[in-house]
């Protein structure tokens, strides 16, 4: 649950970082407080359709766009779930329900809306390259440790234990890449070893 505000994206993106390093499933994103007249077209393609009035409130729409656009990229490809801005606090039954049905409309809000898989193994060649979800995370933020057949992953200080299959524990990690908020650890065949 996050807001379009600067330290408020940033701080989601941190906590989902953390949640997919533990393999915490995370199923969507809900963002709340969002002014009117803002509207979605597509990944990271929001809009102001409808300025205020009021200097104040349409300059705030505008951040507000930009940073509903920022969530919607870092976010994807989980579904967002948007309610708007109340001039009161969602307190008691009817108010929550009132919220319950701006943010899923039709859908039950207890269904699973994403699932994906927390880590994956795909073959490349004689290499294998291990996958592992972590949006949010810049390449030299990470540590890498291999011992045996464990494999540390060091964010900050934040430290996950991954038990490796037999074929990813026989060989080193040579090498980690970045895309789409995806980590690829590379595990080559090593000299002289057969292909598993």
């Amino acid at each position: 649950v996050l807001n379009p505000e600067k330290m408020v994206v940033k701080e989601g993106a941190r906590a989902m970082t953390y949640l997919s390093l533990f393999d915490y499933p995370v199923d969507a994103a809900i963002v709340n407080r969002v002014l009117p007249g803002i509207v979605s077209r597509g990944v990271g393609e929001v809009d102001v359709v409808e300025p205020s009035a009021d200097p104040y409130l349409r300059q705030l729409q505008s951040i507000q766009a930009r940073y509903l656009a920022e969530i919607e990229r870092d976010f994807y490809p989980l579904p967002i779930f948007r309610s708007g801005w109340s001039g009161e606090e969602m307190v008691g039954m009817e108010r929550l329900a009132g919220l319950a049905v701006d943010l899923f409309g039709d859908a039950d809000p207890g269904q699973v809306f994403f699932r994906g898989q927390a880590q994956t193994i795909e073959e490349d060649g004689s290499d294998y390259v291990l996958k592992l979800p972590l949006p949010h995370v810049e390449l030299d933020k990470v540590k890498l440790t291999k011992r045996g057949d464990e494999l540390f992953v060091t964010i900050g200080n934040f430290k996950r234990e991954i038990l490796l299959p037999t074929v990813l524990a026989q060989r080193d990690a040579a090498g980690a890449v970045f895309r789409q908020g995806v980590l690829h650890v590379r595990f080559p065949e090593r000299a002289g070893q057969a292909v598993e």
